[in-house]
């Protein structure tokens, strides 16, 4: 029973530790391109200097690779929950299997 709740335990906290991960690596995401999206917008700002047909060029240019990054971060976002809820119900069930064979060691134990 020990040992099974030890392994519940360890169970428990690697999960913890991919869910950790995982809000680490969109966080990590988001910055880049929150990063990106500001040199954009500098560049968007420097460019208005110019004439109002490059700037309108310039502007599209960049909002089309705003959308594109958009578009892209929701795909990895998408895959990225996708693959964590998989691990989780992995978890979640590994965890159920641990308290089942804890119970049943206890049940074994009081009979």
């Amino acid at each position: 029973a020990k040992e099974l709740k030890a392994a519940l335990r360890k169970a428990e906290k690697e999960f913890e530790e991919e869910r950790e991960a995982f809000y680490a690596e969109m966080n990590v995401e988001t910055a880049k391109l929150s990063s990106e999206l500001s040199a954009l917008q500098s560049e968007l700002d420097t460019a208005r200097l110019g004439s109002e047909e490059a700037i309108r060029a310039l502007r599209d240019e960049h909002e089309r690779e705003l959308r594109e990054t958009q578009e892209q971060l929701a795909s990895q976002r998408q895959v990225s929950e996708a693959l964590f809820d998989t691990e989780r119900q992995q978890a979640a069930e590994a965890i159920r299997e641990l308290k089942e064979q804890l119970e049943a060691a206890s049940s074994e134990r009081s009979a």
